[in-house]
């Protein structure tokens, strides 16, 4: 048995946590508990019970449709996705979750305050869906312009859904399009530099419009990072940015092992300089990897960090041809 199934039985409280203690009683390889449908007011019996040892693979936790106001978790370290929707919540406290990937928190009368305290957490899940809440422009924009937020955005976060909300802003793409990093003058896909360009004029990698292949790119990748001592995240920004830019020193402190959100490195420079095509590169970086994680967390398929630097470069670069080529079309 590794699922306790308890949902939509109209429980009390107490109901729950006694039916839970005699299943834990014989059972500690629990994986997934579904409370949904009941009338819970809090779930701190859970966290007891992670202390008491008696739910040491708990990976699932489902208490949708609850009555629960002050949403309150903590020490579940094994846990990967939690579905909070339909709760009345106004409060959010998640503490040591550290391999938390979703929230599900639709329709739960969510508001600015709750989003951005959300937000705030030390926990830090890839996935949010807060879709049919409350959440307004304002709150939108209180959230980009919080700097302790921008690696929450930046590196974090892969999906945010506000769709059905009080805000035009209804994904994470159009929440970062605010961020004043990623304002662009227009909704095209920026060129990759050409080949004479980007070492001879990085300060202006765009400069001609010639634009060079993938392998060209590559050859000019390992170029870069050889001649100046670069690690593979500064070579892949001064690739497609131009060795001046500002992102390659930010890159300095992205070397083999350091990254910071459990996220490639390179992966997360790759969508840093063409922030228009974030969903596309990390479905096609996972392709060729096998994770988008750091190699140190996940190793995937055993790509090392120059093949990730190049995987990174032939995806986006990939992506931009298939657009070029579209816009082509249309003309």
């Amino acid at each position: 048995m590794d699922t306790i199934d308890l949902s939509g039985q109209d429980l009390e409280q107490s109901e729950v946590e006694f039916k839970l203690r005699q299943i834990l009683l014989e059972n500690k390889g629990i994986t997934n508990i579904n409370l949904s449908g009941n009338k819970l007011m809090s779930i701190e019996f859970l966290s007891k019970f992670v202390e008491q040892g008696a739910l040491p693979q708990l990976k699932i936790l489902n208490i949708s449709q609850n009555m629960i106001q002050f949403m309150s978790i903590h020490n579940i370290s094994g846990l990967i996705t939690l579905d909070v929707s339909s709760n009345p919540i106004s409060e959010f406290q998640l503490h040591h979750l550290p391999a938390l990937k979703s929230i599900d928190a639709r329709d739960c009368n969510i508001n600015d305050v709750a989003f951005m305290q959300l937000l705030e957490q030390p926990t830090k899940p890839r996935h949010i869906r807060l879709a049919g809440n409350k959440v307004t422009d304002i709150g939108v924009n209180q959230v980009v312009r919080n700097p302790a937020l921008l690696p929450v955005l930046n590196e974090f976060l892969t999906t945010l859904d506000l769709k059905q909300n009080q805000t035009q802003y209804q994904t994470l793409l159009q929440v970062k399009a605010l961020l004043p990093v990623n304002r662009k003058p227009s909704s095209s896909v920026t060129k990759l530099p050409a080949l004479n360009n980007s070492r001879a004029n990085s300060r202006n990698p765009s400069a001609k419009n010639a634009q060079m292949d993938t392998k060209d790119l590559v050859k000019l990748m390992n170029s870069l990072q050889q001649e100046f001592n670069l690690n593979w995240p500064q070579a892949l920004a001064a690739t497609m940015l131009g060795r001046d830019h500002l992102l390659v020193q930010q890159a300095k402190d992205m070397d083999e092992g350091r990254c910071k959100s459990k996220i490639c490195s390179c992966l997360v420079i790759g969508i840093k300089c063409q922030t228009d095509l974030e969903e596309q590169a990390c479905q096609g970086f996972a392709r060729k990897v096998g994770t988008v994680f750091c190699k140190h967390f996940k190793s995937g398929n055993n790509v090392d960090c120059k093949g990730r630097a190049e995987a990174t470069l032939q995806v986006i670069q990939k992506r931009i041809e298939k657009q070029t080529e579209a816009s082509q079309d249309k003309q």
